[in-house]
């Protein structure tokens, strides 16, 4: 083999090292902007749901709450209750009817229980729900 030869043959392994590790790079690169470019696609895409089930939930809230608001046991209550020293406590099982109507869970929060007789109420309520009365 001649000088000549070996050193076109140096040069070809050079310049094929060169263009394969050329190659290589731009398909890495190339991959890993595709790659990051769909990850964002899908995280976007998935924000979108989130927020498009979010907006629905939403909606369903409002028309179970307008509902409750608009039904007649709710109206009849809310004029009952304007009155002067309304008995809040009458109207514990009327809750629970409409909220079991409209497939709710009925939460009684304790800090705004104003009277013994309401919490006296409530309580014994919640007893005869429990034991299933």
């Amino acid at each position: 083999m001649t000088f000549q030869n070996k050193q076109f043959l140096q040069l070809l392994v050079i310049a094929l090292a060169l263009v394969t590790t050329f190659l290589y790079s731009v398909i890495r690169y190339t991959k890993t902007a595709f790659e990051e470019i769909e990850a964002q696609r899908e995280q976007q895409t998935q924000i979108t749901q989130f927020k498009q089930q979010f907006a629905r939930f939403g909606d369903a809230v409002v028309r179970r709450v307008e509902s409750i608001a608009n039904a007649e046991a709710t109206l009849r209550m809310a004029m009952d209750l304007a009155r002067p020293k309304a008995d809040k406590s009458l109207y514990v099982q009327d809750v629970i009817g409409v909220a079991q109507d409209r497939n709710l869970d009925v939460r009684f929060p304790l800090n705004h229980v104003l009277s013994t007789e309401t919490l006296t109420g409530m309580v014994a309520c919640r007893h005869s729900v429990r034991l299933g009365k």
